[in-house]
């Protein structure tokens, strides 16, 4: 019976939300600024070599507010991020090294605004594919070029809402999937619960016809090795191997139920439409007042 009374009462909430207007849900994780921060110091530009800029969080799917400028609105659908980590110990301006990011050869890119510096040990976030000439071209790949360079690059799986693919460690070589991201902030391993992980390992391969260092990215799933034991011969822990020809122990037999329990619960179940009717009635005058 209580089941019907809270069905209830959330249908009449969520009708009475819609006649008072939807206010979206305030998100609890953290944000980052779309308006790349200031880095103190006068940045040097990011050298062109393979590694000195990573890759370190990916999340395509936003179901929820990642831009700090649009908190307590709704999220944009647009706000899929990109955190870059400095793993050197002096801080660069992307800016200035006109770096970009790109879905590969011939694809379009995304260049880093104005002020795009990145600390030393730090974090950058982007919004690339808020821009309309980058997105219509992206692809899994994502990659991280300074001119004729590509620094890093990291194929991103297929993600659910508010997923990231991320390193396990920042600057590390193994990516994971994670339920929490961690946006503008370290990556945190996700705990193993089972024998089966996945790892996806990112590695260099030196160009040697071009002169140029480039990485690439290869994945790798751990997979169980063994074989089941038989479900007729499985037997749990401290359970006795049964005896042939035991006689079956007939199951324990429910009594059936009674009658009597019928008309309190119909009874109930009146009352409760009623109630229903009442408050849907409530919420219509609610709206037809607000209308006038």
């Amino acid at each position: 019976m209580w089941r019907h009374v809270i069905l209830a009462l959330a249908i009449s909430a969520w009708l009475c939300g819609i006649t008072a207007g939807h206010i979206p849900m305030a998100s609890t994780h953290g944000c980052a600024p779309p308006t790349p921060p200031a880095v103190s110091g006068s940045p040097a530009p990011a050298p062109a070599r393979a590694g000195v800029i990573l890759l370190n969080e990916v999340l395509l799917t936003p179901v929820s507010t990642w831009d700090c400028a649009e908190s307590g609105t709704s999220f944009q659908a647009y706000d899929s991020w990109v955190e870059l980590y400095n793993p050197q110990p002096q801080p660069f301006d992307l800016y200035k090294a006109h770096a970009s990011l790109d879905s590969g050869p011939n694809t379009n890119s995304y260049y880093l605004r104005f002020g795009a510096a990145i600390a030393a040990h730090g974090f950058l976030v982007v919004f690339p594919y808020r821009d309309a000439y980058f997105a219509e071209t992206h692809t899994p790949l994502l990659r991280l070029v300074i001119p004729n360079i590509v620094i890093d690059q990291a194929t991103i799986p297929t993600l659910l809402g508010d997923q990231s693919y991320a390193r396990a460690t920042n600057g590390g070589a193994t990516w994971q999937v994670t339920n929490t991201p961690t946006i503008d902030a370290s990556n945190n391993p996700v705990p193993q619960t089972g024998p089966t992980s996945t790892s996806h390992k990112h590695h260099r391969a030196k160009s040697r016809g071009h002169g140029h260092t480039t990485t690439g990215s290869s994945g790798s799933t751990a997979q169980v090795n063994g074989v089941q034991p038989d479900g007729n011969t499985l037997h749990l822990p401290g359970t006795a191997t049964p005896t042939p020809g035991a006689p079956p122990v007939p199951a324990p037999t429910q009594p059936a139920a009674t009658s009597t329990m019928d008309t309190p619960r119909t009874i109930a179940l009146g009352a409760l439409g009623v109630g229903l009717v009442l408050s849907l009635l409530w919420c219509w005058r609610m709206f037809m007042r607000k209308g006038a």
